[in-house]
């Protein structure tokens, strides 16, 4: 078998981990753009809609996103011969929901389209990169996670730039066709691509799974360690975590264009966040390799908190705005890389595998993405 944490076979499937996530999950980091362009232009077809209608397309990209792993896992360990059919059906989803937004974009199918369906989609297609990624990195779990997350970061950067700048030239429903195009050239690459560490061949596991009913392989597989007092807090700093950053991702285009700055300034916010966030995702990642899980979750929780309160409470102007943006970014962007540890500790107590608890981890972390943006859009 190639060597685990190093070697060619490794560094690949990072680096074509990475590119999926710089376009499957930038795709939530990025709907900042799409936020502030339905609440302020006029051009948009859904102006004038219910900003929690508008939000909840975003936040139901972001649940489906870190959810689906979740949902999909048992059939990609039940039927791993299938996974790069299952790989280019999801990525085929993404992009069918991108094309079918476009067609006639009303608030409820924009909903259902880029929403639900680009969503479950997205985390449909990252599945097979968690459930490989344990394989393929073991001692440096922690970095490589936080790597693959770097893609979002990066993604976080470009797609900003070039959602507004498509909103502005040719308007939303041309935005959308850009982005299935790109979605569908990701799709491709990673299909022929990605490759799992072990064989393909059915585990006894997988049997066993396959011979009980389709409902039981259907459904995802819930680890009793989750269910007591740790487990528990750990999805819980997860799933509040989430709803603060991701109600600070939607919302802070839209508060730099309330104080009378540009729809480019607006963007810049974004892309400063996300960026930041990028950063933060390795060096969390190396951090929690090290033993300072605990150390980093209370510190970044701590600054974070210092952070809102202050700096983004008091911001009126664009220094203010920049610099909270990167702070922030930096001191709890990378936040879900933490995940890693977390599981791998829970796994070591329950002797469980990780990737079960690692993915149900992350639906708690879909969740706080939902119910977040959903109250901050209240209150805006």
């Amino acid at each position: 078998l190639p060597a685990v944490d190093k070697g060619r076979g490794a560094f690949t499937f990072l680096a074509l981990a990475t590119l999926l996530e710089t376009n499957v999950f930038a795709i939530a980091a990025s709907y900042g753009s799409f936020q502030d362009y339905h609440l302020a232009s006029p051009k948009s077809p859904l102006f004038g809609a219910s900003a929690s209608l508008i939000t909840i397309t975003g936040a139901m990209i972001t649940l489906g996103t870190y959810f689906g792993p979740f949902l999909f896992l048992s059939f990609v360990r039940a039927y791993p011969e299938y996974v790069r059919i299952f790989l280019a059906v999801s990525a085929s989803a993404c992009s069918a929901g991108h094309l079918l937004a476009s067609i006639r974009p009303t608030p409820t199918l924009t909903l259902l389209f880029q929403g639900v369906m680009v969503g479950l989609g997205a985390g449909a297609f990252s599945t097979p990169s968690n459930f490989w990624l344990p394989q393929w990195f073991d001692e440096r779990r922690g970095l490589a996670t936080g790597v693959m997350y770097l893609g979002s970061g990066i993604g976080g950067v470009i797609f900003p730039f070039l959602i507004n700048w498509l909103l502005q030239r040719v308007g939303f429903a041309w935005t959308m066709r850009v982005l299935a195009l790109i979605l569908s050239a990701v799709g491709v690459i990673i299909v022929l691509g990605m490759r799992p560490r072990l064989s393909p061949k059915r585990s006894v596991t997988g049997r066993r799974v396959r011979n009980e009913s389709l409902l039981s392989l259907l459904l995802p597989h819930h680890p009793r360690i989750i269910n007591t007092p740790l487990g528990l807090i750990h999805g819980l700093i997860q799933l509040v975590q989430a709803a603060a950053y991701w109600s600070i991702s939607y919302y802070i285009s839209p508060y730099a264009t309330s104080l009378g700055m540009s729809s480019s300034t607006a963007t810049l916010m974004l892309a400063l966040l996300n960026v930041s966030q990028g950063i933060s995702y390795v060096i969390f990642g190396r951090m929690a390799d090290r033993g300072h899980l605990i150390p980093v979750l209370i510190l970044s929780s701590t600054m974070g908190s210092i952070l809102v309160s202050l700096l983004l409470g008091f911001s009126k102007t664009f220094g203010s705005l920049i610099s909270f943006s990167i702070l922030y970014g930096l001191t709890n962007g990378g936040f879900a890389t933490l995940i890693a540890q977390q599981a791998r500790e829970m796994a070591k107590i329950a002797e469980v595998e990780v990737t079960t608890i690692f993915v149900e981890y992350l639906g708690w972390r879909g969740t706080g993405g939902l119910i977040g943006p959903l109250i901050c859009s209240t209150l805006y």
